[in-house]
């Protein structure tokens, strides 16, 4: 059985439970089974999944260790973790090319977030990480240059809102392409700087 602890704006369907304390995210989830519900205390037994996808939460929390303990005792031995989370140097810098996303992002929805070592060692007293990446966001850099020019706004989410939204997105999409493999060298060295997340994949100790 698999677990979505966070549904975000994802809407991919399938066997999987559903958990999120929000409960428009969970409406608009696809899942069949849904539990609106706090992460640090899911109504499951020990070892129920065997796997979780806990994607972009742990930057919206303060107390981050609760979350993953709960997140362990619900895996069963080798469940299969996949996990990302918001990185705090590429949030600042972001937040210096966009007052938006600084006011919304940096200094609000974010301001939890943390460096991937926080992360790694959280993970790793419960889980094997098994690959660890940190993706290029030359797509979100070209989407924070843009918001405040076409007067943007971003919800908690991660939407990108207001009558603009579609064409700063468009630009981004199609600009995305020419400017990736030189970003992406360049992430190599910059990663908590030019990787707006951690993205890792682990397994149940």
């Amino acid at each position: 059985m698999k677990l979505v602890a966070g549904c975000g704006i994802r809407t991919l369907q399938g066997d999987v439970v559903a958990v999120d304390r929000d409960l428009t995210s969970l409406r608009r989830y696809g899942a069949d089974r849904r539990v609106c519900a706090d992460i640090r205390h899911l109504p499951f037994r020990e070892g129920t999944f065997e796997t979780i996808d806990f994607w972009n939460v742990l930057e919206h929390v303060k107390e981050k260790e609760p979350l993953v303990m709960e997140l362990a005792r619900m895996s069963a031995p080798g469940a299969k973790m996949m996990f990302s989370a918001g990185l705090r140097g590429c949030d600042r810098l972001l937040g210096k090319i966009s007052r938006t996303y600084r006011r919304q992002v940096t200094n609000g929805y974010h301001v939890h977030s943390t460096t991937a070592d926080h992360y790694l060692r959280m993970l790793s007293k419960h889980f094997e990480l098994v690959r660890v990446r940190y993706p290029s966001s030359v797509y979100v850099f070209l989407v924070e240059g843009l918001i405040d020019f076409y007067g943007v706004t971003i919800s908690e989410a991660g939407e990108y809102q207001g009558r603009n939204g579609e064409k700063v997105l468009g630009i981004a999409k199609r600009w995305t392409p020419y400017l990736q493999p030189f970003f992406g060298w360049m992430a190599r060295f910059f990663r908590e700087k030019l990787s707006q997340t951690i993205e890792v994949e682990a397994e149940r100790a």
